[in-house]
C-alpha cells in the first residue's frame, strides 16, 4: 500500500491528465453527436453534457498545471488568477451537469418542470456559500494563516491565506457539495430512466445496459468527487476529506475519481451508439417503406387490371340483367294486364278483394297477402281479404291508424319494406298484431298504399315466411297492382252507390204513388159527404153523426198511414249523415207522431258492421216493426238495440205493449203480410228474423245478421 501511495504521489500529474483527457474526449464526442437531427429525447439534453465534459476536462488540466508550475525552474508566477479560473470553470461545468440531469428527466417524464430552475438555484447557493463561509469560519478568526494540505495526495503543501477574502478553497469545496454531488445524482437518475425508456421503446442492442453503467459511474462519481473533498475546517469536510479517506482506504480518492471519469466517458460514448442505431432503423424503415410503396404500386396495377376485367364482366352481366329485366317487365306487364282485365270486370267487392290478394301472391312469389281497408267513420283499418293464411288471426284484425303494417301504411301513405318483422323497429309493434303475425310465421313484408288521388283508403301487403330483401322492382310491381285494385274497388263502390240510388229512386216513386193513392180515400170521403148531405136534408141527425164519425176515423187512419209511409220511405242512409244518425232522426220523428217513447241503444262502431245495401234494408225492417207497434201494440215505450257476439250482429225491436200469441196470428192470417215483408227483407241481406211475444208481455222482433266489414270501404 505504501508503494501505491508513493506511485500516486510521483505520478499525480498523470492522474489529473488522464481524468481531464477522459472528460474532454467525452465532451468532444458528445458535442459532435449532438449536432445530429434525431427524435430521441436524449439528443435535446446532450449539449449540456458536452459543455460539462469540456469545461470539467479543462478544469482538471488546470489543476494539473497548478501542480506542474512550482517545479519549473525560473518561473515565479502568481497563481491566484489561475486558481480562480480553475475553480470557476469547474463550478460552471457542474452547473451544466445539473442542467443535463434535470432537463433529461423533465423531457422523459414530461413533468417535474420545477427541476429546470434547480441549476440556477444551486449556482446562487454556491456563490453565497463561497463568499460568506470563509468570513465566519472559526479557524480564521484574527486573520490566521492556515496551511491546507492534501497530505499524502500531493508532494507540495498549498499554503493559502484564508483570512478575510480568501474564498477559493471554500468555493472549491462548496462547488462539490452544492453542484457536483446533486449534478452527478441527477445525471445518474436521468441516464437510468433513459435506459429503461430505450429498453421499452426501441430495444436497442445493449444501449440500455450502457445507460445503466454510465448512471452507475455518475453515482460513484457523486461519492468520490462530490462528498470526498480537500481538507477544510468546516463540517463535513473535516470529517470526510482526502486525508481521512486516504488514511482509511490507502488509495488516494483522485484515483477513484479518474476511474469514474474513464468509466463515464467510456459508457457515455457507447450510449451515443443509440443515434446510429436509430438512424439505421430509420433508413431501414425508409427502405422498407419504399419497398412497400413499390409493392403497393405493383399491387395497384394488378388491382387496376383486375378491376378492368371485373368491370368488363360486370358490364356484360348488367347487359344480361337488363335484358332479363326488360323481359321480366314485359311478362309482368302482361300479367298485370290480365289481372286488371279480370278484376275490372268484377262488381262484387268481396270477389275483387279476394282476387287482388291471390294475384298479389302469384306476381310477387310470396306465401301470403293481406288487404286492409279504412273505415272512414271509425278511422280504423279492417283486414278485408287474405291469401295464403293458415289461421283466422289476421282476418279478424281491426287496426288503428299507425298500428301494425297496414295501419302504418294508411297513416303515412308510404310503402314499407321489412326484412324480418320480429327484429324490425321501423313499424309500431302491437301485442295483438304481433301474435297474429307470429302465428302465421310471417317475417318479410312489402306493403303499398291503396290510393285514389291523394286519399289513402287501404293497404296491400305481401309477406314471406322467410327473411327476404324486397327490391325496388318488387315495390313497383306491387304498386301497379295496388293502383289497379284501387280503381276496381272504387268502381265497385260507385256501382253500389248507383244501386243504392236506384233503391232510393224506387222509394221516392212509391212515396209518390202513395200520394196518388189518396185519391181513393178522397173519393170515398166525397161519396160519404154526399150521403151526409142527404141525411141532413132528412134531418136524421143520429145517422149524420154516425156518418161523420166514420169519415173522421177514415181520415185519421189515412193521415197516419200516409205520414208514416212517407217518413219511412224518405229516410235514406246515403245522405252523408251515416247509418246511426239517420236512424236516430227517424226514431225521433216516430216518437213525435206516434206518442210512443222510443230509445236507441247502439255504439258508434256498429255502422261498420253492415254494408250500405244492408243498412237500407235494416232501416226498413225497423220501420215496419215500429209501424206494427203503433198500430197494434198499444205500447208507451219502444227500444231499438244493437249487440255483437259470436260473429253475429243482433238487432232487437222491443215494446212494452199488450203482446199477442204468434200462433193465433198465423192461424188467422192477420199481419201475415207485414211479417212476410220483414222476413223477405231479412233474407235479402242474409239475416234471420224471429218474433217473440206473449199476451200482456210485450213483443220482440229479433234480427241476426252475419258480420261483414265491406261497408268500411
Amino acid at each position: 500500500m505504501a508503494a501505491l501511495s508513493t506511485f500516486f504521489s510521483t505520478n499525480v500529474i498523470l492522474v489529473f491528465f488522464v481524468s481531464g483527457l477522459a472528460f474532454f474526449v467525452m465532451g468532444l464526442a458528445v458535442a459532435l453527436e449532438a449536432r445530429r437531427t434525431s427524435n430521441l429525447v436524449l439528443s435535446a439534453s446532450l449539449p449540456y453534457l458536452a459543455v460539462f465534459a469540456l469545461l470539467h476536462g479543462l478544469g482538471e488540466w488546470l489543476e494539473m498545471f497548478l501542480l506542474i508550475t512550482p517545479h519549473v525552474p525560473g518561473v515565479d508566477w502568481d497563481l491566484s488568477l489561475l486558481r480562480f479560473v480553475k475553480t470557476t470553470a469547474l463550478a460552471i461545468s457542474m452547473v451544466f451537469l445539473v442542467q443535463f440531469g434535470a432537463d433529461l428527466i423533465v423531457r422523459t417524464y414530461r413533468k417535474h418542470r420545477w427541476l429546470r430552475w434547480l441549476p440556477t438555484a444551486l449556482f446562487v447557493l454556491w456563490i453565497v456559500n463561497s463568499v460568506t463561509i470563509p468570513r465566519y469560519s472559526p479557524s480564521t478568526a484574527g486573520g490566521q494563516v492556515a496551511t491546507i494540505t492534501c497530505l499524502r495526495c500531493h508532494t507540495e503543501q498549498l499554503r493559502v491565506d484564508i483570512s478575510g477574502g480568501g474564498w477559493m478553497p471554500s468555493a472549491d469545496v462548496a462547488a462539490r457539495y452544492f453542484l457536483y454531488l446533486p449534478g452527478s445524482i441527477l445525471a445518474a437518475l436521468a441516464l437510468a430512466v433513459q435506459g429503461r425508456s430505450l429498453a421499452r421503446r426501441m430495444k436497442p442492442m445493449g444501449v440500455d445496459r450502457d445507460c445503466y453503467l454510465a448512471a452507475a459511474g455518475f453515482a460513484a462519481n457523486a461519492f468520490f468527487a462530490g462528498l470526498i473533498v480537500p481538507p477544510m475546517p468546516n463540517f463535513p469536510s473535516w470529517t470526510l476529506d482526502y486525508d481521512s479517506f486516504f488514511s482509511a482506504v490507502g488509495i488516494p480518492p483522485q484515483l477513484f475519481r479518474t476511474a469514474c471519469a474513464l468509466a463515464i466517458a467510456f459508457f457515455i460514448v457507447r450510449v451515443l451508439r443509440v443515434f446510429e442505431i436509430a438512424q439505421k432503423r430509420q433508413l431501414e424503415a425508409a427502405n422498407e417503406q419504399r419497398f412497400r410503396a413499390q409493392q403497393e404500386a405493383l399491387a395497384a396495377q394488378q388491382l387496376a387490371r383486375a378491376e378492368i376485367e371485373r368491370a368488363n364482366r360486370e358490364l356484360e352481366s348488367r347487359v344480361e340483367e337488363r335484358t332479363e329485366e326488360i323481359q321480366q317487365r314485359e311478362r309482368e306487364a302482361q300479367a298485370l294486364y290480365a289481372v286488371g282485365t279480370e278484376i275490372s270486370g268484377l262488381l262484387d267487392l268481396g270477389k275483387i278483394l279476394n282476387s287482388v290478394v291471390e294475384k298479389a301472391t302469384q306476381l310477387l312469389g310470396t306465401e301470403a297477402a293481406i288487404l286492409g281497408l279504412l273505415d272512414e267513420t271509425s278511422g280504423e283499418v279492417f283486414v278485408q281479404a287474405t291469401a295464403g293464411c293458415r289461421t283466422e288471426a289476421l282476418r279478424q284484425l281491426r287496426l288503428t291508424q299507425g298500428q301494425g303494417i297496414n295501419g302504418t301504411i294508411v297513416a303515412t301513405g308510404l310503402p314499407i319494406r321489412i326484412f324480418d318483422y320480429g327484429t324490425d323497429m321501423g313499424v309500431a309493434h302491437d301485442p295483438e298484431v304481433d301474435r297474429a303475425v307470429m302465428a302465421e310465421g310471417l317475417r318479410a313484408h312489402l306493403g303499398v298504399p291503396l290510393k285514389m288521388g291523394d286519399r289513402t283508403f287501404g293497404a296491400l301487403v305481401v309477406a314471406s315466411r322467410e327473411a327476404r330483401n324486397f327490391r325496388d322492382s318488387h315495390e313497383y310491381l306491387l304498386m301497379r297492382l295496388a293502383n289497379q285494385a284501387a280503381i276496381a274497388i272504387e268502381n265497385a263502390r260507385l256501382y253500389r252507390e248507383v244501386q243504392n240510388l236506384a233503391v232510393l229512386e224506387e222509394r221516392y216513386r212509391i212515396a209518390r204513388e202513395m200520394h196518388d193513392g189518396l185519391a181513393q180515400v178522397l173519393g170515398y170521403l166525397s161519396l160519404k159527404t154526399k150521403t151526409l148531405a142527404e141525411t141532413l136534408k132528412k134531418q136524421n141527425t143520429t145517422q149524420a153523426q154516425v156518418d161523420n164519425q166514420e169519415m173522421d176515423q177514415v181520415i185519421q187512419a189515412a193521415y197516419a198511414d200516409v205520414r208514416e209511409a212517407i217518413m219511412s220511405l224518405r229516410t235514406p242512409t246515403g245522405t252523408g249523415k251515416g247509418f246511426l244518425p239517420t236512424l236516430g232522426e227517424f226514431l225521433q220523428l216516430f216518437a213525435q207522431q206516434s206518442h210512443v217513447d222510443t230509445h236507441l241503444d247502439a255504439k258508434d262502431e256498429v255502422a261498420g258492421l253492415f254494408p250500405d245495401f244492408a243498412q237500407v234494408q235494416l232501416i226498413r225492417i225497423i220501420q215496419e216493426a215500429l209501424t206494427n207497434v203503433r198500430k197494434h201494440a198499444r205500447a208507451t215505450t219502444a227500444w231499438v238495440r244493437f249487440a255483437e257476439s259470436d260473429g253475429l250482429a243482433e238487432v232487437t225491436v222491443e215494446d212494452d205493449g199488450q203482446g199477442f200469441d204468434p200462433t193465433q196470428i198465423l192461424k188467422n192470417g192477420r199481419q201475415h203480410i207485414g211479417l212476410q215483408t220483414m222476413k223477405e227483407r231479412a233474407e235479402s241481406i242474409g239475416a234471420s228474423i224471429a218474433v217473440v211475444s206473449e199476451p200482456n208481455q210485450g213483443t220482440k222482433v229479433i234480427l241476426k245478421i252475419p258480420i261483414s266489414r265491406e261497408g268500411a270501404v
